[in-house]
């Protein structure tokens, strides 16, 4: 693909194609520069800036990829994949959580059996305070997505919330076996000898 779009520097169509080649490697500095590249060609797609936004978020550009995010959803108001990845951004950093629920709101809403999105609605209840509301949730992602550590986790969290001990410690034992990153697993590690810690709670912060 990079070949293709050397012999036609011009095309903006072709390094949007290559940047997605590099970002679904995990390539990206390499996407950013050819999504950027395809942008300074006169592109201007919703899809192009929800791509350009993750990249620019993997590489901790945050102010650009929210500002790219945004942009995207300006441009495709549903672009459910757009909504997600903003919406649970800020939900897992506690940030703009009235807007972040809008968002995986109308996400789910177009895309109602995918795990992901509603994972990403659970949990931004879990994190505005409400793991009640969030329980059925989570318990309806992991039916829906049942081999992803992330999401299992996230249940465990909450029925910790909940009180719900045992439960939480199988969740998060299962997602321990799921993982295989090393960070996921040293939290969940941490999470199964001390359960969570006060500031970890919802409604802490």
């Amino acid at each position: 693909m990079k070949a293709v779009a050397d012999r036609d520097p011009g095309n903006a169509y072709l390094f949007h194609r290559l940047g997605d080649t590099y970002r679904r490697n995990s390539m990206f500095r390499q996407s950013r520069d050819a999504y950027m590249a395809s942008l300074a060609l006169g592109r201007d797609t919703g899809g192009l800036h929800r791509s350009l936004g993750v990249s620019l978020e993997r590489l901790g550009e945050t102010q650009a990829a929210e500002t790219h995010l945004l942009r995207a959803i300006e441009i495709d108001p549903g672009d459910a994949y757009a909504l997600n990845y903003l919406g649970y951004w800020w939900a897992d950093e506690g940030r703009n959580l009235d807007q972040a629920i809008a968002m995986i709101e109308r996400a789910v809403s177009h895309r109602p059996s995918s795990g992901f999105f509603v994972d990403s609605l659970g949990w931004v209840h879990y994190k505005l305070g409400d793991p009640a509301r969030a329980v059925g949730y989570l318990e309806r992602a992991t039916e829906l997505e049942p081999s992803d550590p992330e999401i299992t986790g996230h249940l465990g969290d909450v029925y910790w919330a909940l009180g719900r001990r045992e439960e939480a410690m199988f969740k998060w034992r299962l997602a321990l076996t799921l993982s295989d990153d090393a960070e996921e697993q040293a939290l969940l590690e941490r999470r199964l000898r001390t359960g969570l810690a006060p500031e970890e709670m919802p409604g802490s912060n």
